[in-house]
C-alpha cells in the first residue's frame, strides 16, 4: 500500500520519473514528456493512469518440497 501512495506522489511531482520507473526508458516515457511538456496537468493524468493500471508482477509462491 505504501508503494501505491509514494507512485502516486512521484506521479504528481514529477510525472515522466514516475512512468520510468514503472514502465522503463520507452514509447510511455516519451508520451509522458511530451504531455507534460505540452501541459503539465496531462503529463500527471498519463502517469496517474500507469501507476493504477501497470500489471502488478505476481510473486511466486514458495512451494517447499520434502
Amino acid at each position: 500500500m505504501s508503494n501505491l501512495i509514494m507512485n502516486v506522489i512521484m506521479a504528481a511531482l514529477l510525472p515522466p520519473v514516475c512512468v520510468y520507473l514503472l514502465k522503463g526508458w520507452g514509447t510511455d516515457v516519451i508520451i509522458d514528456i511530451i504531455l507534460t511538456i505540452l501541459g503539465f496537468f496531462p503529463g500527471v493524468l498519463y502517469a496517474l493512469y500507469w501507476v493504477f493500471y501497470s500489471p502488478i508482477p505476481i510473486k511466486a509462491k514458495n512451494h517447499h518440497t520434502g
